[in-house]
């Protein structure tokens, strides 16, 4: 026009410095998608946050993800296994999985009610420097559990399902030496 003003109705090649897009997203990251500069959904930064998956960040890098783990950590090595992250329903859960896996095991789960820590994993955990812990419930059926150095109770004692200490009552009231213990009613 007059002005020296240049005015297009069609969309600028890549090739010529133009995006080849017809529409941006607001506050989408732009990448180029093979055919031209595009903006979408899926990084999304609103000049302080970050965020891969969502339009609605919530710190300076927010991923999120709700059909899969948020963060895939792997050594370049397609035949060794995967260490995932994932936060959803108030759990955050450390897994392992492979390249084509639909599912994960979970190594390590933490529930954000209670702040629980539960080991998915089937086999068996080792605990190099030891376990501490206020109480010890151990609820498998499956297997028996092996004491290297057996059990050592600091005070207290072995409690039977009734709630009466195992071992506890008056043993043995008389006998001889180098002899065996018959008893003729329940107290003698």
């Amino acid at each position: 026009n007059s002005s020296g003003v240049t005015s297009a109705s069609t969309t600028l090649g890549v090739g010529i410095g133009g995006t080849n897009a017809t529409t941006q997203t607001t506050n989408g990251v732009n990448y180029y998608d093979g055919t031209k500069i595009t903006s979408g959904t899926q990084l999304f930064f609103n000049g302080t946050q970050f965020a891969v998956g969502t339009t609605t960040p919530f710190w300076n890098l927010t991923v999120a993800s709700s059909t899969g783990p948020q963060l895939a950590l792997i050594d370049q090595s397609a035949s060794t296994s995967i260490w995932t992250l994932r936060s959803i329903s108030n759990s955050f859960y450390i897994a392992t999985s492979t390249v084509s896996a639909t599912s994960t095991t979970a190594a390590l789960a933490f529930s954000a009610g209670t702040g629980a820590a539960t080991f998915g994993s089937p086999s068996t955990s080792t605990f190099s420097g030891g376990l501490t812990s206020t109480y010890l419930n151990v609820t498998g059926t499956a297997a028996s559990s092996t004491f290297a150095n057996g059990i050592q109770l600091s005070a207290g004692c072995f409690r039977n399902p009734d709630g009466t200490c195992a071992g506890s009552g008056s043993g043995v009231s008389g006998g001889a030496a180098s002899k065996v213990a018959f008893f003729t009613d329940a107290t003698t």
